[in-house]
């Protein structure tokens, strides 16, 4: 690897480790949401994009730590990701009313992050980078049209 591939390699890294902060951020933020609806339950949707950011957050850190390359990210990533959105209705207003405004935060936040991943995703060189890069802002568009949903906040169809 000459000079320019190495300086495109940590480039890259240093991409990655931003993404893996943005994943640990949101992740944090569905914790704390969990953990404050303890007693009402958080719903099932919910737990499911909470199971999922911690997948995002590990994949990263493997890919980092050099235990997933290639073929093996390329595996993960290929995974199917399950959420029906066209059936998902939107929360009772009353019974969430107290964390409201914390899911219309989480929702904007999981917006930015998507934007901030489609620029990477279009700027990253290393094909591989760029594949994980895609598949978290495809992530993160799911979650933002399930919190819409949740918030009965309108969809865009396309």
């Amino acid at each position: 690897m000459g000079l320019r591939g190495f300086f495109r390699h940590l480039s890259e890294r240093a991409l990655l480790r931003s993404a893996l902060d943005l994943e640990a951020e949101i992740h944090g933020l569905y914790e704390a949401l969990d953990n404050e609806l303890a007693d009402e339950g958080m719903p099932e949707e919910l737990l499911r994009v909470l199971s999922e950011e911690k997948e995002h957050k590990q994949l990263l850190v493997n890919i980092l730590g050099g235990r997933i390359r290639g073929k093996e990210a390329e595996l993960v990533l290929s995974r199917g990701r399950f959420h029906d959105l066209g059936r998902v209705q939107p929360l009772d207003r009353d019974a969430f009313g107290p964390v409201w405004r914390r899911l219309q935060g989480i929702r904007q936040r999981e917006a930015d992050i998507r934007l901030f991943y489609e620029g990477l995703c279009r700027k990253a060189k290393l094909p591989a980078v760029r594949r994980v890069l895609c598949f978290l802002a495809e992530q993160e568009d799911i979650h933002v049209e399930l919190l819409d949903r949740l918030l009965g906040n309108p969809v865009d169809p396309g």
